[in-house]
C-alpha cells in the first residue's frame, strides 16, 4: 500500500549528455560517433553501468542489421489484463508517426516473440517488469504509463506518460484522457479515423443520453472503486451535510453504461486518482460530455478550466463548504458547451501532435 519511488543516479542514465549525444548519432546514423561514445563508456564507469553499455551496444547492432527492410516488428508486455492493442491509441500513432517521417510504405507487425522485435512496449504491470531480460537487450525499450509514476532512464529509451516535461526528448506527453478515448470507443472501429472523429463520436454517446437540467437528479453521482482519501472525505462530509451521493463502481454497484447514468444527474463527483501537473484521465472528458457540473480535484488545463465556467466546482480552491453551496443552489452550467468541447479538444490534439512527434522518433530508428 505504501510502495513509494526512489531513484538512484544510475537510474537516469540515459538523460545524461553523453547518453543524448549517443541518441542523436544513432537517429542520424552516425554509426563510428556511436562506437566512439560506447568505448569511452565502457572505460568510465560515471557515464554508465556496464549492463546499459551493453544493451545500448546491442540495440547499435540490431538498429545496423535492420537496413533495407519493410517491417518494424513491436513486442507488448507486461500491461494491464483487459489491455488490447487493437483498441488502443498506439495503432493511430504508428500509422502518423510513419505518415510523418514520410515511410507510410512500411508496415508494423506485432510479435509475441520478444527476440524478434525491433521496439519493446511496456507498462508497470506487474511491478516487475521494471526488469529487461536478455530477451529484449537488443530492442529499443519504450514504457508507457498510465499511472501517476515517473519514468527511468535506465532500463527505458522512451517513454509515453503524464509527465508534460520531454525529459530531454525521452518522453511523450500521453495524459490517461487521450488514451482512454480510444479504449473507450471500442465499439467503433477507429482505424483511419482522426481524433476529431472519435472525440466527437464519444461526445454524441454520451450528448443523446443527456436530460434536461430541470429533469436531472439535484444529486451528486460518484463512480469508481478507488478509494483514495480525498474521494472518501468529500462523500462524507458530502452525506454529513445532507446531500445525497449515490456510490456505483464494479466492486460496489455495476454500471452498465456510464454515459446513461452521468446524464441523469445535475453533479457529478470525478476527482482524480491523484494531484500532479499533466495527470488528467477519462474522468473529466466524461464529466463534460455528460454536460453536469463536475466536483473536481486534480489537474485540469488552465485553457479547459477558463472554458468550464461555473461547471466547475473545484475542490482544492473553494473547499468542500463552498461546494456545498453550489450544490444546494442548483445553478445550471453558464458556459458554452461548444466552446468548452472545442478547447478540451484542442488540448487532446496538442497532447497528441506531441506524442506522435516522439513516436516518429522512434521508429525513424528503424527506416
Amino acid at each position: 500500500m505504501f510502495a513509494r519511488q526512489w531513484f538512484d543516479r544510475d537510474s537516469q542514465q540515459g538523460l545524461q549528455q553523453h547518453w543524448l549525444n549517443y541518441e542523436y548519432y544513432l537517429q542520424t546514423r552516425q554509426i563510428e560517433a556511436c562506437l566512439r561514445l560506447l568505448n569511452i563508456a565502457s572505460a568510465s564507469p560515471s557515464l554508465g553501468q556496464p549492463a546499459y553499455v551493453q544493451r545500448q551496444s546491442k540495440r547499435l547492432r540490431h538498429i545496423q542489421e535492420k537496413k533495407h527492410r519493410s517491417t518494424i516488428t513491436i513486442f507488448f508486455h507486461s500491461f494491464w489484463p483487459s489491455f488490447s492493442y487493437e483498441s488502443s491509441i498506439f495503432p493511430s500513432l504508428f500509422d502518423d508517426a510513419l505518415k510523418l517521417i514520410l515511410r507510410d510504405d512500411m508496415r508494423i507487425e506485432i510479435t509475441d516473440r520478444p527476440e524478434f522485435c525491433d521496439i519493446a512496449i511496456s507498462s508497470c504491470f506487474p511491478s516487475s517488469s521494471d526488469h529487461i531480460n536478455d530477451s529484449l537487450t537488443h530492442a529499443t525499450s519504450v514504457l508507457y504509463l498510465g499511472e501517476n509514476v515517473r519514468p527511468s532512464y535506465a532500463n527505458y529509451d522512451y517513454s509515453f506518460t503524464s509527465d508534460r516535461e520531454t525529459y530531454c526528448g525521452r518522453n511523450g506527453y500521453l495524459p490517461v484522457v487521450l488514451a482512454s478515448l480510444y479504449e473507450v470507443i471500442r465499439v467503433y472501429p477507429h482505424h483511419g479515423r482522426c481524433l476529431r472523429d472519435l472525440y466527437y463520436s464519444l461526445y454524441q454517446k454520451y450528448f443523446v443520453c443527456n436530460l434536461s437540467w430541470d429533469n436531472r437528479r439535484n444529486d451528486v453521482v460518484f463512480i469508481g472503486n478507488n478509494y483514495e482519501p480525498k474521494r472518501a472525505a468529500t462523500i462524507s462530509q458530502l452525506r454529513s451535510m445532507g446531500i445525497i451521493c449515490d456510490e456505483y463502481g464494479s466492486h460496489l454497484k455495476p454500471v452498465g453504461d456510464k454515459a446513461v447514468l452521468y446524464g441523469q444527474y445535475k453533479f457529478v463527483l470525478c476527482p482524480e486518482n491523484s494531484f500532479h501537473p499533466g495527470y488528467v484521465t477519462e474522468k473529466l472528458l466524461h464529466g463534460i460530455f455528460s454536460d453536469s457540473r463536475l466536483i473536481h480535484w486534480g489537474y485540469i488545463p488552465d485553457r479547459v478550466v477558463n472554458a468550464l465556467g461555473n461547471r466547475l466546482i473545484d475542490l482544492d480552491k473553494i473547499g468542500i463548504s463552498s461546494a456545498y453551496n453550489e450544490i444546494k443552489r442548483s445553478c445550471p452550467p453558464k458556459s458554452s458547451l461548444h466552446s468548452l468541447l472545442d478547447e478540451t479538444f484542442d488540448f487532446l490534439g496538442e497532447a497528441y501532435a506531441g506524442c506522435l512527434q516522439t513516436m516518429a522518433r522512434i521508429l525513424s530508428l528503424y527506416v
